[in-house]
């Protein structure tokens, strides 16, 4: 035997439903905006710059004069710079401003192997050494940094002594070093005994 629904029953069923399924919506939450952020910088600023000669590892022994240094000798003409830098940075970056600001190309280290042939004369009450001299330059830099956070910091007084990128051997000179030694000729001609 069928049983009729009556349409009141499907209609009160229904809205019951709906109602139960509807749930009703809160206040939208508050958006919060995202943290300012940059993207970390750092640039390299030159402030000087002394060319000249360095001293390498290739030298007779100390003579006391009056005398004559006759060496010949096959070695390499080896020189390492170095740097003096009390905050982090990058070697590469600082001679490519270094490049840029002075025209010069600088690298960490440079050696010339041949046969060394030359003679000097040590004067009266000096005492003196040959060296096999190489070219390159004394500088100075600051470094400045923009941060994570966008606000900027600056750190100062960071200095390098290297040699030349080139390395031929017009690159490199003779000269008589007087005691006490002197590991850097400042000037921007050739190498002179000193």
């Amino acid at each position: 035997m069928l049983r009729r629904t009556s349409a009141a029953f499907l209609t009160t069923v229904t809205a019951t439903t709906l109602a139960s399924a509807i749930v009703p919506a809160g206040p939208a939450a508050a958006s919060t905006p995202a943290p300012l952020a940059c993207p970390v910088e750092e640039t390299y600023d030159p402030t000087s710059i002394s060319k000249g000669w360095f001293a390498t590892a290739a030298s007779s022994a100390w003579l006391a004069g009056p005398g004559s240094i006759s060496y010949a000798e096959t070695e390499g003409a080896s020189f390492s710079g170095t740097f003096s830098v009390g905050w982090t940075f990058s070697a590469s970056a600082v001679w490519a401003s270094v490049s840029t600001e002075y025209n010069v190309s600088l690298t960490a280290s440079t050696t010339y192997s041949k046969q060394w042939t030359y003679t000097k004369t040590v004067p009266d009450g000096k005492t003196a050494r040959a060296v096999v001299h190489k070219r390159g330059a004394k500088y100075t830099f600051n470094k400045h940094r923009i941060n994570t956070n966008c606000s900027t910091s600056s750190s100062y007084n960071g200095s390098g002594s290297h040699p030349y990128r080139a390395n031929s051997l017009s690159e490199y000179c003779i000269a008589l070093d007087t005691f006490p030694a002197t590991d850097f000729q400042a000037t921007t001609g050739g190498c002179t005994d000193h």
